[in-house]
């Protein structure tokens, strides 16, 4: 009888040391999976997903952590109406440009306006560049010559102005025909250069598309402000 005791307590040791092995191995293989899992390549999805973030992280600390950007006129907002004082229809002098600045950056802004409504095509009215970056404020009424005085002080670059769609140098104010108002875009880029063009290229009148070209890869960000004017 006891013989047949100690042989069922022999028998139960075995199943449990059995039962306790499985446990081990089924929690050390889902550990491996586990692992595998985590360790698994990133999805084609994940991947353009992690790339959509990087470009978007990429895009804001261009515009907001280098610049603070905010480019306005104090003369009017974003959207409204140009006074008149600013077109063809009264003394036609260009309107004050204010840029405030996060942190050093860039080495020149450079300023385009143009009207995408003018019935020819877009129309050029002001291309200047090689602003210096250092707190730009634009006064109103620039002379309307090649290198004009902006009143900046101890800055190493001087501003030019180049052609506009009139055939001038320097501004043109907005000038459309009797009709629905016209937009126009005061476009402003902060660039990591300042610009050089030929000398004879400066006296006949850089040209919106020259300073397009003369741009492209120097573009650290750029700011639009908008106004419009009916006649």
């Amino acid at each position: 009888m006891l013989k047949m005791i100690l042989c069922l307590l022999i028998l139960l040791a075995v199943i449990s040391y059995e039962a306790n092995t499985t446990e081990i191995i089924t929690k050390t293989e889902s550990n491996k999976d586990s692992t595998t899992i985590q360790n698994k390549p990133d999805s084609e999805e994940i991947k353009l997903q992690k790339a959509i973030r990087f470009r978007d992280d990429l895009q804001t600390n261009n515009i907001d952590s280098l610049l603070e950007f905010r480019f306005k006129s104090p003369l009017f907002k974003h959207g409204q109406s140009i006074p008149a004082i600013y077109t063809c229809d009264s003394i036609d002098i260009s309107p004050s440009i204010i840029v405030g600045l996060k942190q050093e950056g860039p080495k020149s802004f450079a300023l385009i306006c143009d009207d995408p409504d003018a019935p020819r095509g877009t129309w050029v009215h002001w291309v200047i560049f090689n602003l210096p970056a250092r707190h730009l404020t634009l006064p109103q009424n620039i002379n309307k010559v090649i290198r004009p005085d902006i009143g900046q002080d101890s800055t190493d670059i001087q501003p030019i102005q180049g052609i506009n769609d009139f055939g001038k140098i320097g501004y043109g104010g907005p000038c459309p025909p009797i009709g629905p108002a016209h937009r126009y875009f005061f476009k402003l880029y902060a660039l990591d250069t300042v610009l050089e063009f030929d000398k004879a290229d400066i006296q006949k009148g850089v040209t919106k598309d020259m300073l397009l070209k003369a741009m492209e890869g120097h573009i650290l960000a750029e700011s639009v402000l908008m106004g419009k004017y009916k006649r």
